[in-house]
Protein backbone atom coordinates (compact mmCIF):
# COMPACT_ATOMS: atom_id res chain seq x y z
CA UNK A 1 0.00 0.00 0.00
CA UNK A 2 2.76 2.61 0.66
CA UNK A 3 4.30 1.34 -2.88
CA UNK A 4 1.64 2.16 -4.47
CA UNK A 5 1.17 5.72 -2.61
CA UNK A 6 4.87 6.55 -3.14
CA UNK A 7 3.99 5.73 -6.89
CA UNK A 8 1.11 7.93 -7.24
CA UNK A 9 2.93 10.77 -5.47
CA UNK A 10 5.79 10.31 -8.01
CA UNK A 11 3.44 10.39 -11.30
CA UNK A 12 1.48 13.10 -9.67
CA UNK A 13 4.60 15.16 -9.00
CA UNK A 14 6.45 14.16 -12.60
CA UNK A 15 2.80 15.59 -14.57
CA UNK A 16 2.04 18.84 -12.54
CA UNK A 17 6.26 19.45 -13.16
CA UNK A 18 5.48 18.70 -16.79
CA UNK A 19 2.50 20.75 -16.84
CA UNK A 20 4.35 23.88 -14.97
CA UNK A 21 7.08 23.30 -17.90
CA UNK A 22 4.83 23.29 -20.94
CA UNK A 23 3.90 26.38 -20.32
CA UNK A 24 6.89 28.34 -19.77
CA UNK A 25 8.40 26.67 -22.77
CA UNK A 26 5.36 27.48 -25.39
CA UNK A 27 6.22 30.41 -27.00
CA UNK A 28 4.04 33.62 -26.12
CA UNK A 29 2.59 36.23 -28.29
CA UNK A 30 1.54 39.70 -26.59
CA UNK A 31 -2.17 38.60 -26.91
CA UNK A 32 -1.41 35.04 -25.67
CA UNK A 33 0.35 36.90 -22.25
CA UNK A 34 -2.35 39.18 -21.59
CA UNK A 35 -4.89 37.17 -21.99
CA UNK A 36 -3.44 34.74 -19.39
CA UNK A 37 -2.68 37.57 -16.71
CA UNK A 38 -6.29 38.65 -17.20
CA UNK A 39 -7.27 35.18 -16.45
CA UNK A 40 -4.88 34.69 -13.50
CA UNK A 41 -4.20 37.56 -12.17
CA UNK A 42 -5.16 38.19 -8.62
CA UNK A 43 -5.43 41.85 -8.02
CA UNK A 44 -8.17 41.55 -10.95
CA UNK A 45 -10.07 38.05 -9.25
CA UNK A 46 -9.98 40.05 -6.05
CA UNK A 47 -11.76 43.07 -7.94
CA UNK A 48 -14.21 41.07 -9.16
CA UNK A 49 -14.67 39.08 -5.94
CA UNK A 50 -15.56 42.98 -4.35
CA UNK A 51 -17.65 43.21 -7.46
CA UNK A 52 -20.01 40.05 -6.39
CA UNK A 53 -20.21 41.34 -3.20
CA UNK A 54 -21.89 44.37 -4.18
CA UNK A 55 -24.10 42.52 -6.39
CA UNK A 56 -25.28 40.52 -3.33
CA UNK A 57 -25.85 43.79 -1.70
CA UNK A 58 -27.62 45.12 -4.94
CA UNK A 59 -30.36 42.60 -4.81
CA UNK A 60 -30.84 42.46 -1.09
CA UNK A 61 -31.63 46.57 -1.36
CA UNK A 62 -34.06 45.56 -3.93
CA UNK A 63 -35.50 42.86 -1.46
CA UNK A 64 -36.15 44.91 1.26
CA UNK A 65 -38.85 46.97 -0.43
CA UNK A 66 -40.97 43.71 0.00
CA UNK A 67 -42.62 42.78 2.93
CA UNK A 68 -40.84 40.86 5.59
CA UNK A 69 -42.87 37.66 6.76
CA UNK A 70 -42.36 35.17 9.73
CA UNK A 71 -43.51 32.46 11.52
CA UNK A 72 -43.91 31.70 15.09
CA UNK A 73 -44.98 28.13 17.26
CA UNK A 74 -44.59 27.88 21.29
CA UNK A 75 -45.79 24.59 23.22
CA UNK A 76 -46.17 25.50 26.72
CA UNK A 77 -46.01 23.46 29.95
CA UNK A 78 -47.77 25.03 33.22
CA UNK A 79 -47.53 24.49 36.30
CA UNK A 80 -49.46 25.93 39.50
CA UNK A 81 -51.35 28.87 39.15
CA UNK A 82 -51.98 30.00 35.70
CA UNK A 83 -53.92 31.68 33.87
CA UNK A 84 -56.59 30.03 31.69
CA UNK A 85 -55.60 31.81 28.01
CA UNK A 86 -58.98 30.70 26.91
CA UNK A 87 -61.28 32.29 29.80
CA UNK A 88 -58.43 34.42 31.53
CA UNK A 89 -59.19 33.16 34.42
CA UNK A 90 -56.67 31.84 37.61
CA UNK A 91 -56.33 28.18 37.81
CA UNK A 92 -54.36 25.99 39.60
CA UNK A 93 -53.83 22.78 37.69
CA UNK A 94 -50.98 21.36 35.27
CA UNK A 95 -51.58 21.31 31.69
CA UNK A 96 -49.99 21.95 28.19
CA UNK A 97 -50.79 24.37 25.74
CA UNK A 98 -49.61 25.88 22.46
CA UNK A 99 -49.52 29.26 20.23
CA UNK A 100 -49.27 30.46 16.34
CA UNK A 101 -49.41 32.43 13.92
CA UNK A 102 -47.62 34.00 11.12
CA UNK A 103 -46.85 37.77 10.74
CA UNK A 104 -45.69 40.17 8.47
CA UNK A 105 -44.49 44.20 7.92
CA UNK A 106 -43.54 46.64 5.81
CA UNK A 107 -42.06 49.81 5.30
CA UNK A 108 -44.51 51.96 3.06
CA UNK A 109 -42.70 55.41 3.59
CA UNK A 110 -39.57 56.22 4.95
CA UNK A 111 -38.34 59.32 3.27
CA UNK A 112 -37.69 57.18 0.26
CA UNK A 113 -34.35 55.50 2.13
CA UNK A 114 -34.92 52.28 0.23
CA UNK A 115 -35.66 53.40 -2.55
CA UNK A 116 -32.40 55.70 -2.95
CA UNK A 117 -30.52 52.53 -1.11
CA UNK A 118 -31.28 50.59 -3.95
CA UNK A 119 -30.42 52.97 -6.72
CA UNK A 120 -27.35 53.86 -4.81
CA UNK A 121 -26.05 49.81 -4.60
CA UNK A 122 -26.49 49.42 -7.99
CA UNK A 123 -24.42 52.33 -8.43
CA UNK A 124 -21.80 50.84 -6.03
CA UNK A 125 -22.33 47.85 -7.98
CA UNK A 126 -21.47 49.76 -11.28
CA UNK A 127 -18.73 51.15 -9.94
CA UNK A 128 -16.90 48.46 -8.85
CA UNK A 129 -17.52 46.27 -11.89
CA UNK A 130 -15.60 49.19 -14.02
CA UNK A 131 -12.92 48.83 -11.44
CA UNK A 132 -12.80 45.52 -12.45
CA UNK A 133 -12.23 46.78 -15.91
CA UNK A 134 -9.82 49.57 -14.51
CA UNK A 135 -7.57 46.84 -12.76
CA UNK A 136 -7.58 44.48 -16.36
CA UNK A 137 -6.77 47.65 -18.11
CA UNK A 138 -3.74 48.02 -15.70
CA UNK A 139 -2.45 44.64 -16.21
CA UNK A 140 -2.97 45.02 -19.82
CA UNK A 141 -0.62 48.27 -19.32
CA UNK A 142 1.92 46.68 -17.58
CA UNK A 143 2.29 43.18 -19.55
CA UNK A 144 2.78 45.21 -22.51
CA UNK A 145 5.21 47.25 -20.66
CA UNK A 146 7.26 44.30 -19.77
CA UNK A 147 7.14 42.57 -23.31
CA UNK A 148 8.34 45.41 -25.06
CA UNK A 149 11.23 45.60 -22.99
CA UNK A 150 12.17 42.06 -23.51
CA UNK A 151 12.10 42.97 -27.48
CA UNK A 152 14.12 45.72 -26.95
CA UNK A 153 17.07 43.95 -24.71
CA UNK A 154 16.86 41.07 -27.23
CA UNK A 155 17.97 43.83 -29.83
CA UNK A 156 20.12 45.25 -27.69
CA UNK A 157 21.91 41.99 -27.00
CA UNK A 158 21.98 41.16 -30.78
CA UNK A 159 24.12 44.78 -31.26
CA UNK A 160 26.18 43.92 -28.59
CA UNK A 161 27.11 40.38 -30.03
CA UNK A 162 27.51 42.08 -33.52
CA UNK A 163 30.05 44.35 -32.17
CA UNK A 164 31.80 41.36 -29.78
CA UNK A 165 32.13 39.56 -33.58
CA UNK A 166 33.53 42.59 -35.09
CA UNK A 167 36.20 42.98 -32.85
CA UNK A 168 36.79 39.57 -32.89
CA UNK A 169 37.68 39.87 -36.39
CA UNK A 170 40.01 42.35 -35.86
CA UNK A 171 42.07 40.68 -32.38
CA UNK A 172 42.80 38.13 -35.08
CA UNK A 173 43.96 40.37 -37.82
CA UNK A 174 45.48 42.23 -35.50
CA UNK A 175 47.48 39.23 -33.76
CA UNK A 176 48.90 38.41 -37.62
CA UNK A 177 49.71 41.69 -38.40
CA UNK A 178 52.25 41.50 -35.12
CA UNK A 179 53.40 38.27 -35.40
CA UNK A 180 54.58 39.60 -39.21
CA UNK A 181 55.90 42.41 -37.60
CA UNK A 182 53.92 44.99 -39.47
CA UNK A 183 51.98 46.56 -35.97
CA UNK A 184 53.28 47.08 -32.43
CA UNK A 185 52.52 44.62 -29.66
CA UNK A 186 50.62 47.74 -28.22
CA UNK A 187 47.99 48.39 -31.20
CA UNK A 188 46.96 44.28 -29.79
CA UNK A 189 46.90 44.91 -26.60
CA UNK A 190 44.50 48.07 -27.32
CA UNK A 191 42.10 45.83 -29.67
CA UNK A 192 42.19 43.12 -26.69
CA UNK A 193 41.37 45.75 -24.06
CA UNK A 194 38.15 46.38 -26.28
CA UNK A 195 37.08 42.78 -27.23
CA UNK A 196 37.24 42.61 -23.48
CA UNK A 197 35.06 45.34 -23.10
CA UNK A 198 32.64 44.25 -25.46
CA UNK A 199 32.36 40.91 -23.96
CA UNK A 200 31.00 42.14 -20.79
CA UNK A 201 28.52 44.28 -22.82
CA UNK A 202 27.58 40.95 -24.11
CA UNK A 203 27.01 39.65 -20.50
CA UNK A 204 24.95 42.68 -19.20
CA UNK A 205 23.03 43.08 -22.46
CA UNK A 206 22.47 38.86 -21.63
CA UNK A 207 21.80 39.69 -17.85
CA UNK A 208 19.37 42.62 -18.81
CA UNK A 209 17.37 40.43 -21.52
CA UNK A 210 17.16 37.75 -18.35
CA UNK A 211 15.87 40.69 -15.82
CA UNK A 212 13.25 41.54 -18.87
CA UNK A 213 12.08 37.74 -18.40
CA UNK A 214 11.99 37.79 -15.16
CA UNK A 215 9.90 41.02 -14.95
CA UNK A 216 7.44 39.39 -17.24
CA UNK A 217 6.96 35.95 -15.52
CA UNK A 218 6.38 37.36 -12.66
CA UNK A 219 3.64 39.39 -13.73
CA UNK A 220 2.04 36.35 -15.02
CA UNK A 221 2.49 34.91 -12.13
CA UNK A 222 4.71 32.17 -13.75
CA UNK A 223 6.79 29.92 -10.66
CA UNK A 224 9.98 30.30 -13.28
CA UNK A 225 11.04 31.90 -16.09
CA UNK A 226 12.98 29.11 -16.79
CA UNK A 227 12.52 28.16 -21.08
CA UNK A 228 10.08 30.78 -20.78
CA UNK A 229 10.46 32.44 -24.80
CA UNK A 230 8.65 35.25 -26.47
CA UNK A 231 7.24 35.39 -29.65
CA UNK A 232 9.09 38.29 -31.94
CA UNK A 233 6.65 40.37 -33.93
CA UNK A 234 7.14 39.85 -38.02
CA UNK A 235 7.63 43.56 -38.04
CA UNK A 236 7.97 46.05 -34.80
CA UNK A 237 8.49 49.61 -36.88
CA UNK A 238 8.01 53.06 -36.54
CA UNK A 239 4.35 54.22 -37.90
CA UNK A 240 4.46 58.14 -37.71
CA UNK A 241 0.85 58.21 -38.29
CA UNK A 242 0.22 56.71 -34.94
CA UNK A 243 1.18 60.53 -33.93
CA UNK A 244 -1.43 62.25 -35.96
CA UNK A 245 -4.51 62.48 -33.56
CA UNK A 246 -4.20 65.74 -31.08
CA UNK A 247 -4.33 64.58 -27.39
CA UNK A 248 -8.18 66.61 -27.09
CA UNK A 249 -9.46 64.63 -30.05
CA UNK A 250 -7.51 61.45 -28.13
CA UNK A 251 -9.29 62.19 -24.67
CA UNK A 252 -12.65 63.15 -25.79
CA UNK A 253 -12.67 59.26 -26.78
CA UNK A 254 -10.84 58.19 -23.44
CA UNK A 255 -13.25 60.11 -21.32
CA UNK A 256 -16.15 57.65 -22.67
CA UNK A 257 -14.16 54.56 -22.65
CA UNK A 258 -11.84 54.55 -20.10
CA UNK A 259 -12.86 52.79 -17.23
CA UNK A 260 -11.71 55.08 -14.11
CA UNK A 261 -13.50 57.98 -15.30
CA UNK A 262 -17.17 55.50 -15.18
CA UNK A 263 -16.23 54.66 -11.86
CA UNK A 264 -15.76 58.12 -10.38
CA UNK A 265 -19.37 58.94 -12.40
CA UNK A 266 -20.67 56.36 -10.32
CA UNK A 267 -18.77 56.62 -7.34
CA UNK A 268 -20.02 60.39 -7.31
CA UNK A 269 -24.02 59.05 -8.37
CA UNK A 270 -23.83 56.94 -4.94
CA UNK A 271 -22.85 59.28 -2.76
CA UNK A 272 -25.82 61.93 -4.24
CA UNK A 273 -28.23 58.94 -3.40
CA UNK A 274 -26.12 58.72 0.20
CA UNK A 275 -26.95 62.43 0.62
CA UNK A 276 -30.96 61.60 -0.60
CA UNK A 277 -30.94 58.35 2.43
CA UNK A 278 -29.72 61.01 4.56
CA UNK A 279 -32.00 63.60 4.32
CA UNK A 280 -34.85 61.06 3.77
CA UNK A 281 -34.40 60.10 7.88
CA UNK A 282 -35.70 63.94 8.97
CA UNK A 283 -39.40 62.35 7.25
CA UNK A 284 -41.66 59.98 9.18
CA UNK A 285 -41.35 55.99 9.09
CA UNK A 286 -45.04 54.84 7.96
CA UNK A 287 -44.98 51.12 8.42
CA UNK A 288 -47.84 48.32 7.86
CA UNK A 289 -48.16 45.17 9.96
CA UNK A 290 -50.67 42.48 9.63
CA UNK A 291 -50.32 38.83 11.72
CA UNK A 292 -52.79 35.69 11.89
CA UNK A 293 -52.82 33.98 15.88
CA UNK A 294 -54.06 31.39 17.53
CA UNK A 295 -53.82 28.76 20.64
CA UNK A 296 -54.80 26.04 21.76
CA UNK A 297 -55.06 24.88 25.44
CA UNK A 298 -55.23 21.28 27.45
CA UNK A 299 -57.94 22.63 29.88
CA UNK A 300 -60.43 23.17 26.89
CA UNK A 301 -60.28 20.01 25.41
CA UNK A 302 -63.31 18.43 26.75
CA UNK A 303 -65.42 21.08 25.32
CA UNK A 304 -63.61 21.51 22.23
CA UNK A 305 -61.26 19.52 19.47
CA UNK A 306 -57.94 20.68 18.81
CA UNK A 307 -59.00 21.59 15.50
CA UNK A 308 -62.15 23.32 16.82
CA UNK A 309 -59.80 25.23 19.63
CA UNK A 310 -57.51 26.41 16.70
CA UNK A 311 -60.00 27.98 14.05
CA UNK A 312 -62.27 29.45 17.54
CA UNK A 313 -59.13 31.10 18.63
CA UNK A 314 -58.01 32.77 15.55
CA UNK A 315 -57.15 36.26 15.47
CA UNK A 316 -56.50 38.54 12.91
CA UNK A 317 -54.87 41.70 12.94
CA UNK A 318 -53.76 44.82 10.82
CA UNK A 319 -51.86 47.14 12.60
CA UNK A 320 -50.71 51.06 10.77
CA UNK A 321 -47.71 52.67 12.40
CA UNK A 322 -46.24 55.96 12.08
CA UNK A 323 -42.68 57.13 14.03
CA UNK A 324 -42.22 60.91 13.74
CA UNK A 325 -38.77 62.05 14.35
CA UNK A 326 -38.64 64.87 16.59
CA UNK A 327 -35.20 65.35 18.19
CA UNK A 328 -32.31 63.03 17.16
CA UNK A 329 -29.71 65.11 19.35
CA UNK A 330 -28.24 66.13 16.22
CA UNK A 331 -27.45 62.77 14.67
CA UNK A 332 -29.70 63.42 11.51
CA UNK A 333 -27.99 66.46 10.84
CA UNK A 334 -24.15 65.42 10.95
CA UNK A 335 -25.03 62.86 8.86
CA UNK A 336 -26.69 64.78 6.37
CA UNK A 337 -23.51 67.21 6.61
CA UNK A 338 -20.47 64.15 5.93
CA UNK A 339 -23.15 62.95 3.40
CA UNK A 340 -22.93 65.83 1.73
CA UNK A 341 -18.67 65.61 2.32
CA UNK A 342 -18.88 62.68 0.70
CA UNK A 343 -20.69 64.00 -2.05
CA UNK A 344 -18.17 67.19 -2.78
CA UNK A 345 -15.35 64.15 -2.35
CA UNK A 346 -16.56 62.15 -4.82
CA UNK A 347 -17.08 65.03 -7.12
CA UNK A 348 -13.09 66.15 -6.77
CA UNK A 349 -12.06 62.01 -7.39
CA UNK A 350 -14.18 62.49 -10.58
CA UNK A 351 -12.22 65.77 -11.70
CA UNK A 352 -8.94 64.24 -10.39
CA UNK A 353 -9.43 61.27 -12.28
CA UNK A 354 -10.55 63.17 -15.62
CA UNK A 355 -7.35 65.34 -14.99
CA UNK A 356 -5.14 62.19 -14.51
CA UNK A 357 -6.31 60.52 -17.74
CA UNK A 358 -5.64 63.58 -19.56
CA UNK A 359 -2.14 64.24 -18.09
CA UNK A 360 -1.48 60.57 -19.18
CA UNK A 361 -2.49 61.17 -22.71
CA UNK A 362 -0.78 64.46 -23.10
CA UNK A 363 2.69 62.69 -21.80
CA UNK A 364 2.24 59.97 -23.78
CA UNK A 365 1.66 62.11 -27.12
CA UNK A 366 4.78 64.61 -26.13
CA UNK A 367 6.82 61.12 -25.30
CA UNK A 368 5.97 59.57 -28.27
CA UNK A 369 6.17 63.04 -30.61
CA UNK A 370 9.98 62.57 -29.05
CA UNK A 371 10.47 59.48 -29.32
CA UNK A 372 10.09 59.78 -33.22
CA UNK A 373 12.16 62.84 -33.62
CA UNK A 374 14.58 61.51 -31.91
CA UNK A 375 14.52 58.48 -33.59
CA UNK A 376 14.56 60.84 -36.67
CA UNK A 377 17.83 61.82 -35.58
CA UNK A 378 19.07 58.36 -34.31
CA UNK A 379 18.34 56.77 -37.66
CA UNK A 380 21.07 59.54 -39.27
CA UNK A 381 23.60 59.07 -36.27
CA UNK A 382 23.57 55.36 -37.18
CA UNK A 383 23.81 55.96 -40.98
CA UNK A 384 26.68 58.87 -40.51
CA UNK A 385 28.88 56.52 -37.93
CA UNK A 386 28.05 53.22 -40.17
CA UNK A 387 29.87 55.31 -43.15
CA UNK A 388 32.18 56.44 -40.56
CA UNK A 389 33.31 53.48 -38.47
CA UNK A 390 33.63 51.69 -42.05
CA UNK A 391 36.18 54.70 -42.86
CA UNK A 392 38.31 54.29 -39.80
CA UNK A 393 37.64 50.24 -39.79
CA UNK A 394 39.98 50.60 -42.96
CA UNK A 395 42.33 53.05 -42.24
CA UNK A 396 42.88 51.28 -39.34
CA UNK A 397 43.73 47.99 -41.74
CA UNK A 398 46.35 49.54 -43.08
CA UNK A 399 47.76 51.14 -40.23
CA UNK A 400 46.61 54.94 -40.88
CA UNK A 401 44.72 55.27 -37.55
CA UNK A 402 45.72 53.56 -33.64
CA UNK A 403 43.77 51.61 -31.39
CA UNK A 404 42.36 54.20 -29.86
CA UNK A 405 40.84 55.59 -32.38
CA UNK A 406 39.44 52.52 -33.87
CA UNK A 407 38.01 51.71 -30.66
CA UNK A 408 35.98 55.55 -30.08
CA UNK A 409 34.74 55.09 -33.45
CA UNK A 410 33.11 51.71 -32.54
CA UNK A 411 32.11 52.89 -29.50
CA UNK A 412 30.30 56.13 -31.59
CA UNK A 413 28.60 53.11 -33.29
CA UNK A 414 27.38 51.07 -30.65
CA UNK A 415 25.94 54.07 -28.36
CA UNK A 416 23.96 55.04 -32.19
CA UNK A 417 22.45 52.09 -32.67
CA UNK A 418 21.08 51.53 -28.97
CA UNK A 419 19.79 55.18 -29.09
CA UNK A 420 18.06 54.00 -31.93
CA UNK A 421 16.85 51.15 -30.65
CA UNK A 422 15.60 52.87 -27.56
CA UNK A 423 13.73 55.56 -29.49
CA UNK A 424 11.80 53.04 -31.65
CA UNK A 425 10.63 50.97 -28.75
CA UNK A 426 9.76 54.20 -26.70
CA UNK A 427 8.09 55.08 -29.84
CA UNK A 428 6.03 51.70 -30.13
CA UNK A 429 4.43 51.86 -26.47
CA UNK A 430 3.68 55.23 -26.23
CA UNK A 431 1.85 55.10 -29.18
CA UNK A 432 0.17 51.39 -28.20
CA UNK A 433 -1.01 53.58 -25.16
CA UNK A 434 -1.94 56.46 -27.20
CA UNK A 435 -4.19 53.64 -29.39
CA UNK A 436 -5.04 52.29 -26.33
CA UNK A 437 -7.06 54.84 -25.02
CA UNK A 438 -8.44 55.18 -28.48
CA UNK A 439 -10.27 52.44 -27.57
CA UNK A 440 -8.56 49.74 -29.25
CA UNK A 441 -6.30 46.37 -28.09
CA UNK A 442 -2.80 46.37 -27.70
CA UNK A 443 -0.85 43.70 -30.16
CA UNK A 444 2.27 43.80 -32.01
CA UNK A 445 1.91 42.40 -35.61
Amino acid sequence: MTMRITCFAVVAAIFFAGTGTSLAQKVWTLEECIQYALDHNITIKRQELAADVSSNNSFQAKMNLLPGVGAGFNHSFNFGRTVDPTTYDFVEQNYQSQSMGVGANMTIFNGLQNINNVKRQQFNLMAKLAGVEKAKNDVTLNIATAYLQILFSQEILEVAKAQLEVTRLQVEKMRKLVDVGNKAMGDLLQIQAQEATDRLEVINASNNLKIAYLTLTQLLDLDSAEGFEIARPVTAQIDEALVAPEVEEIYAVAEKEMPQIRMAEYMVKAAQKDLAMARGARFPDITLQSQVYTYYSELQTQYYSYEQQLRNNMSKTIQFGINIPLFSRYATQRDISNAKIARNDAELQLREAKLDLYKTIQQAHADAIAALEKYRSAAEAVKANEEAFKYTEQKFGVGLVSAVEYNEGKKNLTKARADLLQAKYEFIFKTKILSFYMGNNIELK
